[in-house]
């Protein structure tokens, strides 16, 4: 059974920032505080403070950071910029892996987020299960996982991953509580079961808490 249910241009939206960012979340979000200031300064080259800010304001942001920094809003790039008091040019020269991957775990310290753990990857999937039988729309499930993930200040895993991971909950239960045609419910669904003149659904996990699989970390 496919578990993807994202189109192409969706799929690349939720990797990167939002087409618009409005003024009061600049404000909010990419503002340096003092300390901020600070922690950025620890950087010797420009390209290396700019490049370390960004990744530091856009995963208070959205609770990940992009990997493709070309597609930074130039609104951000310049409103971060300008409190550095360096040009925005110099971003591009912020290309170096190994850096922006030792950033990044040097800003997940900072900022207070965490990559997802094998038990933050179950308790997820318990979650979306409950959260299944009051909404039947792998989107709106795949954003309340987004929501809850940024509350818990865990890094946001890759939406692919994600995607497969929500569409892993969501698959089964719309198999498991939809009710069969009459007359044929022990055939067709066998987690119905019989109380009076209607039917409960049991909702079963499609995996064990011991499986391999359903304690894979789905962090990228």
């Amino acid at each position: 059974m496919s578990t993807s249910f994202l189109t192409a241009a969706e799929r690349d939206r939720w990797q990167r920032f939002p087409e618009t960012i409005p003024q009061d979340d600049l404000a909010v979000y990419f503002l340096l505080s003092a300390d901020d200031q600070r922690e950025v300064n620890r950087q010797r080259e420009p390209c290396n403070r700019l490049g370390y800010a960004l990744q530091l304001c856009t995963l208070r942001y959205l609770g990940f950071v992009p990997t493709d920094f070309t597609a930074t809003p130039e609104v951000v790039v310049t409103f971060v910029a300008e409190q550095l008091g360096m040009p925005p040019q110099v971003l591009g020269l912020y290309d170096n892996r190994r850096t922006q991957s030792e950033h990044r775990r040097h800003v997940r310290a900072y900022v207070g987020f965490r990559p997802a753990t094998p038990m933050d990857v179950y308790a997820l999937q318990t979650w979306l299960l409950a959260r299944a039988l009051e909404h039947d729309k792998p989107t709106l499930l795949l954003q309340l996982a987004c929501e809850k993930l940024y509350r818990e200040r865990i890094v946001r895993p890759g939406v692919t991953r994600l995607e497969r991971f929500v569409g892993s909950c969501t698959g089964p239960l719309r198999i498991i509580i939809s009710p069969p045609k009459p007359g044929k419910m022990p055939q067709l669904n066998p987690f119905w079961k019989g109380q009076g003149h209607g039917f409960t659904p049991v909702v079963l996990p499609t995996r064990s808490v011991g499986s391999p699989l359903a304690l894979r970390p789905v962090a990228s």
